[in-house]
C-alpha cells in the first residue's frame, strides 16, 4: 500500500449532499478533501490550540466561553507559527496530488482552512 492509498483509506467519510453539484475545483477540494481531513486531525487540532492558549493566555480555564472564542480567533488571526503548525498538521495529510493542488492554491485554501479551523475549535472549548 502507498502512503496516498494509505491516507485515502483511513480517512473518515463525509457525507455531501448533492456531491455532483459542486463543480469548482477550489470548492471540490474543500468539500472532498479538506473536510475529511479535519475530521481525521480535530482530537490533535484542538489539543495543540488549547495547550498554546493556556500557556499563552493567564487563566485561560477559568475564562468565560465567549472570552475563550475571542482568544482563539486573536490568536489564530495575529500568531503566525501557530497559524503555520495548524496548517502542515493538515497538509501532511494530504495525498501527493492534493498537496501539489494545495500549494498551487494555498493562499485561499489558508483563508478557508482558517475558518474552518476556528469553527472546528471554537465549539470544543
Amino acid at each position: 500500500m502507498t502512503r496516498d492509498e494509505f491516507l485515502l483509506h483511513n480517512r473518515p467519510a463525509i457525507v455531501i449532499e448533492n456531491p455532483e453539484s459542486i463543480t469548482e475545483d477550489l470548492s471540490k477540494f474543500q468539500n472532498f478533501t479538506l473536510r475529511s481531513v479535519l475530521k481525521l486531525q480535530n482530537e490533535v487540532l484542538v489539543r495543540i490550540c488549547t495547550d498554546f492558549l493556556q500557556k499563552n493566555y493567564k487563566n485561560f480555564s477559568q475564562q468565560k466561553s465567549l472570552d475563550k472564542v475571542k482568544l482563539l480567533q486573536q490568536a489564530l488571526k495575529s500568531n503566525i507559527q501557530l497559524k503555520t503548525l495548524l496548517f502542515g498538521i493538515i497538509a501532511g495529510f494530504l495525498t501527493s496530488e492534493e498537496l501539489d493542488f494545495y500549494l498551487q492554491n494555498a493562499s485561499e485554501i489558508n483563508k478557508r482552512l482558517s475558518a474552518f479551523i476556528f469553527k472546528r475549535v471554537s465549539e470544543q472549548l
